[in-house]
């Protein structure tokens, strides 16, 4: 009987998710610690459910239980977390609930009132076709005018469901799941935004021309939005609406945003490459909920995605020939249910036993997330000879090059077909009877939470295996370097690494460490075959023409620095501010890669937003009176501790706390903020960059608390280069006033008396 009841639970989730999933819903996890207007409504939705829960808009250890209790009933993972598809199943059967807190309707207003609020600019995103502004936030509203596909519109208000919004001088109401969102807009717009300016035909060719590489298609117009995919140099794209900025495109049936500037646009008909037709998304079949079908791929197995696109989440892989569920029919992707799993998979590889006839054997082009995601490796298997590597999947697209028989490959999309592939360096398609896979990555274990391996967690080293090694190889074979896909730290990727990171102005010591998995990781990585960097790295307190040049070109992009030829804090801060709003190491040195980011005209203005820490971000209790005593240096501090132990620093000021290395132990302790995070704790806490000596508690490695002084200007060296400082401060604890003023006659015995008269003032004790 549990069985039985089992399983109706599942297709009653199954029924309510789907619908939602459709519509783009989304709640954010609610967990433990939160307290708020969110949980109150969770709780009191669980409540008229008839569970026994406190309303007090607490999320505790007896709300956690109750959500478990929730999860288990209907078949959803027992974690005791309120994520998207417990908050959507428990709203969907408590909807007056949900509807406080995420309306499902724009308010009524009528269609010729003033609207009110912060407008935003949208795109028209419909599978086709146009979209039907209506007269009330209801389906069944009177039609007030059609919106073509492609067209910018102005929302007022937008809802889950609906969306307020003007077009034409009409105001309206559009289903807010056809919209793609921009910016927010300062004043009313005309139907096209004013920084997208059509100055060719809307489906007309561009071209990606990047220095190599690729160039990422993002979700929304912003350098910070999602990467649904990256387009392979010179590869044409479809544009929808250009840009001075951002260009509105399709590239292989994803539409999204890419810069204008890697755009190459055709200027007459004589020179213009071909204007491909716009490439029509087709009709979905109507829905068939419950019919079976069978996964029909050539070997290997079916990507499960979180949505119906290519570049989506993989939430797991389905093997050839298994069963599953279909509750949607397209006739490019179908919504499916798969061992409690809702998602989307690729129609050309399901059978359908249903069909009258055969389906056609020709499966759509396979669309890879991205060059540099793989999903495997695979070995060429011709009769002899090689196998043509070509720029489209098509038998008359250009050869790329010949790959011969027995050659690695990294596969990057399967198609029944064509397979998207990368072989020494060359992004391509080859005919998927030519291979034979011998590496399949992705989730074979059907984890859907899978960690990302361009993720720096740990060193590489020879001898190491793994995804991140994985990851490393495939992206240096991406960018040119020589290597096989081994899975395996060998001897060729220690000298790739080495390579890449002499081309890229790293410490080439063939270890892939944090720096190394972050440039990799940037869109500014050299290539192998990129000219080599000429520029010298500069720091804090060098001074020059190379400073002065830095300078005028970081002034130019409106960074807050004075062109004066030193390499002053202000410098230092505005590098470290570029390196934030540029995706590279920041360190606060301005190394060749830095430096031809800037100097090469590429670089994010000032403007450009970033992300900010919370406000309470390292907040700490001080510790009592009691519990911190006053520790000599050279006898009681010194010897206990090693450079390179973590110790953490509070300021009683602001109770504000951060970490830091110590880096050498000399008169005083050399040392530096352990990370990125660490430092604008220490800014945030002291303010500007100075050597302003400030008191501090000091928890040491051993537990015990005592009492220091320091400041937070870098100069000099320092051993940790990502941590947003540049070079190494000082932490001066208690020494005896006759050692300093003899050692140390200036600063060291100002640190002294600082010291002296904040303990005097915590305690009342005077120290000689």
């Amino acid at each position: 009987m549990k069985h039985k009841w089992n399983k109706a639970a599942a297709m009653i989730l199954l029924l309510i998710l789907l619908p939602a999933q459709a519509l783009g819903y989304s709640y954010s996890t609610l967990k433990r610690g939160m307290a708020g207007a969110n949980v109150l409504a969770m709780q009191t939705a669980l409540k008229s459910l008839g569970y026994s829960i406190d309303t007090d808009g607490k999320y505790g250890p007896a709300t956690a239980a109750v959500v478990k209790s929730f999860q288990k009933k209907y078949g959803l993972k027992a974690d005791g977390l309120a994520g998207d598809k417990t908050l959507t199943l428990l709203y969907t059967l408590v909807p007056n609930q949900g509807q406080i807190l995420y309306p499902t309707a724009a308010p009524t207003l009528s269609p010729t009132a003033a609207p009110a609020g912060n407008p935003v600019q949208a795109m028209v995103v419909t599978t086709g076709g146009s979209l039907n502004l209506r007269a009330s936030a209801s389906s069944g509203g009177k039609v007030l005018a059609q919106i073509p596909y492609g067209t910018w519109i102005t929302v007022y208000t937008k809802g889950l469901q609906w969306s307020l919004a003007a077009y034409n001088g009409l105001t309206g109401y559009v289903m807010t799941q056809y919209l793609s969102f921009g910016a927010s807009v300062p004043t009313a717009l005309p139907t096209a935004a004013p920084t997208l300016q059509p100055s060719i035909p809307s489906g007309s060719a561009a071209y990606v021309s990047t220095s190599g590489g690729s160039l990422n298609l993002r979700a929304t117009p912003s350098s910070s939005a999602k990467v649904l995919m990256r387009i392979p140099n010179e590869m044409p794209v479809q544009l929808v609406v250009r840009g001075s900025a951002w260009c509105a495109v399709v590239y292989q049936g994803i539409q999204g945003y890419v810069m204008t500037s890697f755009l190459r646009f055709p200027e007459g008909a004589a020179t213009a490459a071909p204007t491909p037709a716009p490439t029509a998304v087709p009709t979905a079949a109507p829905v068939i909920t419950g019919q079976t079908a069978f996964v029909t791929t050539t070997g290997g197995s079916l990507n499960l995605r979180e949505y119906a696109r290519s570049g989506a989440k993989i939430l797991l892989t389905i093997p050839n020939g298994a069963a599953i569920t279909v509750t949607g029919r397209g006739s490019e992707w179908c919504s499916v249910y798969y061992q409690g799993m809702a998602g989307y998979v690729m129609t050309a590889y399901l059978r359908f036993p249903s069909d009258p006839t055969a389906r056609p054997t020709a499966s759509p082009t396979p669309a890879p997330a991205s060059p540099g995601v793989s999903v495997g490796t695979a070995l060429v298997t011709t009769s002899g000879g090689s196998v043509n590597l070509r720029a489209s999947a098509s038998s008359s697209a250009k050869v790329l090059l010949s790959v011969p028989n027995a050659s690695i490959v990294t596969v990057h999309a399967r198609g029944a077909e064509w397979t998207a592939i990368t072989y020494n360096g060359t992004f391509g398609y080859i005919m998927s009877q030519y291979i034979t896979m011998v590496n399949a990555g992705g989730a074979q274990d059907g984890n859907p939470e899978e960690e990302d391996p361009s993720v720096y967690k740990r060193t590489l080293k020879k001898g190491m295996t793994g995804e991140d090694v994985t990851w490393v190889q495939n992206r240096l074979s991406e960018l040119g370097y020589s290597l096989q896909i081994t899975h395996v730290y060998d001897d060729a990727t220690f000298s790739a690494v080495k390579a890449f990171q002499n081309q890229n102005g790293l410490d080439a010591d063939g270890l892939a460490g944090s720096q190394t998995f972050s440039v990799l990781k940037s869109e500014n990585a050299r290539r192998a075959d990129a000219q080599p960097l000429t520029y010298a790295t500069l720091r804090i307190d060098q001074t020059g023409d190379g400073v002065r040049q830095l300078q005028t070109d970081l002034k130019k992009l409106g960074y807050p620095v004075a062109v004066n030829g030193t390499y002053d804090t202000d410098t230092h801060n505005a590098v470290v501010a570029f390196q934030q709003r540029n995706g590279l190491v920041i360190s606060g040195i301005a190394d060749a890669l830095t430096r031809q980011v800037i100097h090469g005209g590429i670089g994010k203005p000032y403007s450009t937003p970033v992300e900010t820490l919370p406000a309470n971000e390292g907040w700490m209790a001080s510790p009592s009176v009691s519990q911190i005593k006053l520790l000599h240096w050279q006898n009681e501090i010194k010897p206990n501790v090693k450079a390179g132990q973590t110790f953490t620093v509070l300021d009683p000021n602001t109770n504000l706390s951060w970490k830091l290395v110590f880096y050498s132990l000399g008169r005083h302790a050399d040392s530096q903020p352990a990370s990125w995070k660490d430092t604008q704790i220490m800014n945030r806490s002291f303010g500007n960059t100075s050597w302003t000596i400030h008191p501090v508690y000091v928890l040491l490695p051993n537990g015990q608390w005592t009492m220091a002084t320091m400041h937070n200007r870098p100069h000099l060296y320092g051993s940790i280069t990502n941590n947003g400082f540049g070079g190494h401060l000082c932490v001066h604890f208690l020494r005896d006033m006759d050692e300093a003023k003899k050692n140390d006659p200036d600063y060291g015995v100002n640190n002294q008396v600082t010291l002296r008269s904040a303990w005097k003032a915590l305690t009342g004790e005077t120290v000689n």
